[in-house]
């Protein structure tokens, strides 16, 4: 069995919950149930974890199976009862207990590629099931091989309120492995005064297999004592979104880094996974002496990777920020609102990590239907939502077909947001800050036929499918039907395609049937799709 990803690796806006198991790039593998249980829940999305299920086990856990390209025929029959009662593809449906029991051994699916997977594999968590917390999987015993130690490939010295050589700015250090473990390479001399944090870039390869996977765990030791630890047996839920202010957020977004903080510098920052032990893990140099600087990286079967080095205690002159009179104050612990002509953002409590001064700007364009507002940047993580709402500056026939994007520097589209039209605002909610201006969509979304069947004789066919598009607001939702009864197109979002198995207990064969296909995007713009065939 080999992996292409590991539990508590780090991705965007979470640590991964589970570990990825490669099926050698192929959709069909039978996945069987690991133990005795039941059915607790079904899941079917187009995005996330895509077909899922998960199964009860009484010894107190869960197990996961997630991506899936279908699922055994007992199943499948209970999931497409579910989709065609509620008329929906997506559903979150959880059972009984005993309502489905589950053999250990018992096939129960086939992998896949659904939701947002970037290729076959199958994700499988356990799960505490009274805590819901999942648990690193490879700590029951599966059959991985692991005799390679952990990659310490640099660190990173943040200044936290202090100076480096020198100077306020934020130095990297890249390693290189001789004697049995890491150094910093070219030996560097690094003079510091002040709070400095320790942030390490690393990951884990498998035996016989070059996916990078993530670490269990790293220790920092400063002069021979523990000044924090990061370590990944489980995690929470609830904590996955505090990876952005456990991480240099700015780092991964600029140069697409990871780089892991081994202490915690921001209020806002509950990961339970980080533990300082000494001054939220920040070195405090204030004397004129040799810190012994040691960090160890562990791997779930214990490989071990050392790294030492020697940080110099020297008095320098520490820079403090310079003020910004007209920068706005956002804290991480109080609702802030900030509002300007025809432009409004409010940011909730706890939704900043720490108290942030943002620079808000507008210019005029000929283009958008109102100006472009700059508030903050992309750089600066939020742990939710923050609402927007902007008026539009131009006469619109129909406002309720505005919507806001985010836009970059030279006004180019980076994404659609959801929006609303009350009261002569244009409202929508981000996960990004940075530039904002509104547009009107007046233009219904795309129906591509990927078969030829108006009329036509498709008795040939097991499915039929559809390209579905929207360039402006993006698509809402959708509906197909047969003979004028709801039919289940099942949708694969990152390939915006719809594809419709065709079923003999609902579609009856060798007669004709009508088609009907409706398609909605986010400003209410509708296009239907109608064709006559044979099957």
């Amino acid at each position: 069995m080999y992996l292409s990803g590991n539990f508590a690796e780090l991705r965007p806006n979470h640590f991964h919950t589970g570990i990825d198991i490669k099926t050698k790039g192929q959709i069909g593998e039978a996945i069987y149930s690991i133990d005795d249980g039941y059915l607790a829940r079904v899941y079917v999305s187009p995005y996330g974890y895509g077909r899922a299920l998960y199964i009860q086990h009484p010894n107190g856990y869960t197990s996961v199976y997630g991506h899936l390209d279908s699922f055994s025929p007992k199943i499948d029959k209970l999931v497409k009862s579910i989709q065609y009662k509620q008329q929906q593809f997506t559903i979150d449906h959880h059972l009984k207990a005993g309502e489905i029991t589950l053999k250990k051994g018992e096939l129960i699916a086939q992998s896949g590629n659904s939701g947002s997977s970037g290729g076959p594999h199958l994700h499988f968590e356990i799960r505490h099931t009274a805590s819901e917390k999942p648990v690193n999987p490879l700590l029951f015993g599966f059959n991985i091989k692991d005799e390679m130690r952990p990659q310490l490939t640099g660190i990173k010295l943040f200044n936290i309120n202090g100076a480096i050589n020198n100077s306020s700015d934020e130095r990297y250090y890249p390693t290189v492995f001789y004697g049995d473990e890491f150094h910093l390479k070219a030996n560097p001399s690094i003079r510091a005064w002040g709070e400095i944090g320790i942030g390490i870039q690393a990951y884990d390869y498998l035996s016989g297999d070059w996916s990078k996977c993530g670490i269990r765990e790293a220790e920092l030791y400063v002069d021979g004592k523990s000044y924090a630890i990061f370590q990944a047996d489980t995690l929470s839920f609830s904590e996955l979104k505090f990876i952005n202010a456990s991480t240099d957020y700015e780092e991964k977004m600029r140069h697409g880094k990871w780089i892991l903080k081994l202490f915690k510098d921001k209020p806002n920052n509950h990961l339970s996974n980080i533990r300082p032990f000494i001054n939220r893990g920040i070195l405090n140099i204030n004397k004129e002496r040799d810190y012994d600087i040691k960090i160890i990286v562990r791997d779930t079967y214990n490989n071990q990777s050392n790294l030492n080095f020697t940080i110099k205690g020297q008095e320098q002159t520490i820079q403090q920020q310079a003020f910004n009179r007209e920068a706005i104050p956002f804290y991480w612990d109080q609702n802030n609102v900030f509002a300007q002509g025809d432009f409004r953002i409010e940011i909730k409590d706890m939704v900043l990590y720490n108290n942030v001064s943002f620079v808000f700007s507008e210019n005029k364009s000929d283009f958008f239907l109102s100006n472009i507002y700059t508030f903050g940047d992309t750089y600066t993580p939020l742990h939710n939502y923050a609402s927007i709402n902007i008026k539009p500056n131009k006469t619109v026939s129909d406002p309720e077909k505005l919507y806001v994007l985010r836009v970059t520097d030279k006004g180019s589209k980076i994404e659609a947001l959801n929006s609303s039209y009350e009261d002569g605002w244009v409202k929508t909610s981000t996960r990004y800050l940075g530039n904002f201006a509104l547009l009107c969509d007046t233009i219904q979304p795309v129906i591509k036929s990927l078969q030829t069947m108006d009329g036509r004789n498709i008795k040939h066919l097991k499915s039929i499918r559809f390209k579905i598009s929207d360039n402006e607001s993006g698509v809402k939702r959708y509906k197909g039907f047969i003979d004028d009864k709801w039919a289940l197109f099942e949708f694969d979002g990152k390939n915006n395609l719809l594809t419709y198995r065709f079923d003999k207990e609902r579609v009856s064969s060798n007669q004709h049937h009508n088609l009907r296909l409706e398609l909605v995007d986010n400003c209410g713009n509708m296009n239907i799709f109608d064709a006559k065939f044979y099957w």
